[in-house]
């Protein structure tokens, strides 16, 4: 038995990563995350109503176009050293500017 269509269906269905992706893209480039931010997995999940992978990856894709930076790790008294969350890089390019 074929699979019958949804009546709401619009179109291609996205990714989840992808929408996270210009959700976050939106949010840099209006202001929302600003330059210098340190980016929380908690605190964006939360906020994008979504789990850790898809912000992750979303992240990651940012960073890939310079518009994230990864921090060094912390420096911490004993030696270890955890990864920092990535935080917001220099000033929001427009979608054209690649």
């Amino acid at each position: 038995m074929p699979v019958p269509k949804s009546p709401t269906s619009q179109g291609p269905r996205r990714l989840l990563r992808d929408v996270v992706y210009e959700q976050m893209l939106e949010a840099i480039e209006n202001g929302t995350l600003e330059a210098g931010e340190r980016l929380n997995d908690d605190e964006l999940t939360s906020w994008l109503g979504v789990s850790r992978t898809p912000v992750r990856e979303a992240i990651a894709r940012l960073e890939s176009e310079g518009l994230v930076e990864p921090v060094r790790p912390c420096a911490r008294p004993g030696g270890h050293a955890p990864r920092c969350a990535p935080h917001v890089g220099g000033r929001p390019r427009g979608r054209g500017d690649r």
